[in-house]
């Protein structure tokens, strides 16, 4: 018996970072009472080059592939791109925005949760948790996470300092 003879490094984690969180939107003011309708996930290729999304995929919090189907497979340098839990509730509150990838399936927790991001071979880009009592307004009054630096050390994304509340209600989607 011996060990391995082949083994798979990653020696590259894909610059993809998650900027923004709106995990406990505010109500509508008419329509569906289901604010879940409204939440979203920001997206930002951090690095210097167009990054390839294809394999790209969550496994903790949302589920969500990146596939050749998806609106958007390719992220240039500083370009940002949005994940909805509903795009037509997401159009109908942020109608500006037109960079929609592709829709999730289930739900961002109110209370706080681990959100996961994997790249294409399972190299871990992103595993950190979000906390409903960092800042209260995030807590269903229509503000969203935003993280300080998005070039900071994905490490640090689990630190609450590391994030801040919007500084408009609704967020600050592709700002």
């Amino acid at each position: 018996w011996s060990g391995p003879a082949l083994g798979t490094f990653i020696v590259v984690t894909p610059p993809l970072a998650i900027t923004e969180i709106m995990y406990n939107p505010a109500r509508p003011p008419f329509g569906t009472n289901d604010n879940d309708q409204f939440e979203f996930i920001e997206l930002k290729n951090v690095g210097n080059n167009p990054l390839n999304l294809i394999g790209i995929h969550f496994t903790s919090g949302v589920d969500f592939t990146f596939t050749a189907t998806n609106a958007i497979t390719n992220l240039g340098p500083g370009q940002y791109l949005v994940l909805a839990a509903n795009p037509q509730a997401f159009l109908s509150r942020y109608p500006e925005v037109t960079n929609i990838a592709g829709e999730y399936s289930g739900h961002l927790s109110n209370t706080g949760e681990r959100l996961c991001l994997e790249g294409a071979l399972q190299e871990p880009i992103l595993d950190f948790r979000y906390e409903t009592n960092w800042y209260p307004s995030t807590a269903g009054r229509g503000f969203s996470l935003v993280i300080r630096n998005e070039n900071a050390p994905f490490s640090t994304w689990t630190n609450s300092a590391s994030w801040r509340a919007s500084a408009a209600p609704g967020g600050s989607t592709g700002r």
